[in-house]
């Protein structure tokens, strides 16, 4: 599958000719996975014993992964995120499955 980026998000392009409905100039990157097309990964984590969610950015994805495996051995509620940097600040756009694949939000 492939995926085009443009500046405010990601899409899936399920056909070659599919792409081509978002106009060239718009179109920023092209990539076989949505790991290729996001900026950063964010890692949301929270202790049960606390009220609040933590937040860590990382360049890669596996980085984030290495991450989201302490937090979940020490029984944390975590999640990773794949995300893009807008005019608005950091949007997230992709979120991982329990295969430890990214999806589009």
């Amino acid at each position: 599958m492939k995926y085009a980026r443009t500046k405010e998000r990601i899409f899936i392009c399920k056909f070659p000719e599919n792409c081509r409905t978002i106009k060239d100039n718009e179109i920023i990157a092209k990539a076989d996975t949505i790991e290729e097309l996001c900026d950063e990964f964010v890692v949301n984590s929270k202790d049960e014993n606390e009220p609040y969610w933590q937040y860590c950015n990382f360049d890669t994805l596996e980085e984030a992964k290495k991450s989201y495996d302490a937090f979940k051995h020490n029984n944390h509620d975590a999640f990773v995120f794949g995300a893009i940097w807008t005019d608005r600040g950091l949007l997230f756009v992709a979120k991982m499955n329990d295969k430890g694949e990214m999806e589009l939000l």
